[in-house]
């Protein structure tokens, strides 16, 4: 219990300070057209997971993106603007999760996709991330409270 407390904490400071960076939120559609420039660029996605494939020591997971909200929660699918591989490295099951959970993915650009895979047609944004935030459909999230 200690151990997924600890991790959750790690993720919560990762994310403040990435949002509080002062970094501009580019636009998904634009990381996608600048991906080569991009590479090594820290991003924070969301979206739902389409279909997951393991290949050796890493999981390849095709992802429809969605814009965040102030809380880095993924929104509605109707809000999609297109799809993303992430090459996470890291033990993932899907089969542990909801099809309707929603993933805040923090990690890097690493950049297009060379090949046509069947969720996420060329050319394809690809991220390399070690961190997926599951925020799942079935639990309550209060929102913050303003005091004590």
């Amino acid at each position: 219990m200690k151990t997924s407390k600890g991790m959750l904490i790690s993720i919560c400071i990762v994310m403040f300070f990435v949002s509080c960076a002062g970094a501009p939120k580019i636009p998904f559609k634009t990381m996608v057209e600048e991906a080569d420039s991009r590479v090594g660029e820290s991003v924070i996605l969301g979206g739902y997971i389409l279909e997951a494939k393991s290949k050796g020591d890493r999981t390849e997971i095709a992802f429809l993106q969605t814009p965040l909200d102030w809380r880095t929660k993924p929104q509605s699918r109707d809000k999609s603007e297109g799809r993303f591989i992430v090459l996470y490295n890291g033990e993932f099951n899907p089969y542990e999760y909801d099809k309707e959970d929603r993933y805040t993915v923090t990690g890097t650009i690493a950049g297009i996709t060379k090949e046509n895979v069947e969720h996420c047609p060329s050319p394809c944004l690809q991220i390399e991330s070690g961190l997926l935030r599951v925020w799942r459909a079935h639990e309550y999230y209060p929102p913050p409270s303003g005091g004590p």
